[in-house]
C-alpha cells in the first residue's frame, strides 16, 4: 500500500513540475521582462522540426521598448514556441498585427509565452502606460494579508481582485514608487 502512494504522490509530482503554473501578475511586469516589446505584423509563420517552435517573419512598425538601443525595426524574423511545449503557447496568425514582449537568446529574438495580443485589443491607455507610466526601477510585489508595508522601491497589489491590464507602479517626485490605474479594468 505505501508503495502505490509513493508512485501516485510521485505522478502528481512529476505532473506539477510539468504543468504551467499560475501565478498573479499585471501587464508590466510583462513590459518589464522583456528585452523588446514592440508593434509587428505577422508577415509568414513558418513552423519548425515537428511543430517544436515557429519561425515569425515580420515587419516590425512601432518600438515601445528597446533595452539594447539596436534597430529593432530592421528586426525581420521572430521565434516561438511551439505546441510541443507543456504550456501550449498559442501561435501567432499570419497577416495580423501584435504587441510583442519579447527577449534575446542566443543572438535570436524569442516570443515571451502569454504576453503578446493583437493590437486591435491594444487601445491608447495602453500605449501611454507603456510610454510614460511603466517603470521597470519599481518592484512589484503581490501580497497577501499579512506582510508590512511596500518599501520604497516596491509597489504592493492584493494577490486578488488588482485590475491587471491597468495597473501600474512609477516613481513619484520624492523618488518613491506608487501605484495607479490607468484604462479598462480587468480583475484577477
Amino acid at each position: 500500500m505505501a508503495a502505490v502512494l509513493w508512485f501516485l504522490t510521485l505522478g502528481l509530482f512529476l505532473v506539477l513540475c510539468d504543468s504551467c503554473s499560475w501565478s498573479p501578475s499585471v501587464d508590466q511586469q510583462d513590459f518589464c521582462s522583456a528585452r523588446y516589446v514592440l508593434e509587428a505584423d505577422v508577415i509568414k509563420r513558418i513552423t519548425l522540426g515537428d511543430g517544436e517552435e515557429y519561425e515569425y517573419q515580420i515587419d516590425v512598425k512601432d518600438v515601445f521598448k528597446n533595452d539594447s538601443q539596436e534597430d529593432v525595426k530592421s528586426i525581420k524574423t521572430i521565434f516561438g514556441d511551439g505546441y510541443r511545449d507543456s504550456c501550449h503557447p498559442i501561435p501567432l496568425q499570419e497577416n495580423t498585427t501584435y504587441l510583442i514582449h519579447a527577449i534575446k537568446d542566443d543572438g535570436k529574438l524569442w516570443l515571451i509565452q502569454f504576453a503578446n495580443k493583437q493590437m486591435q485589443d491594444v487601445d491608447k491607455d495602453d500605449i501611454r502606460r507603456m510610454r510614460e507610466l511603466y517603470d521597470c526601477s519599481c518592484e512589484i510585489r503581490f501580497y497577501m494579508m499579512i506582510q508590512p508595508p511596500s518599501q520604497d522601491n516596491e509597489c504592493a497589489v492584493p494577490s486578488y481582485g488588482h485590475c491587471e491590464r491597468s495597473f501600474y507602479c512609477k516613481r513619484n517626485s520624492e523618488n518613491v514608487c506608487e501605484s495607479g490605474n490607468l484604462g479598462q479594468c480587468y480583475e484577477s
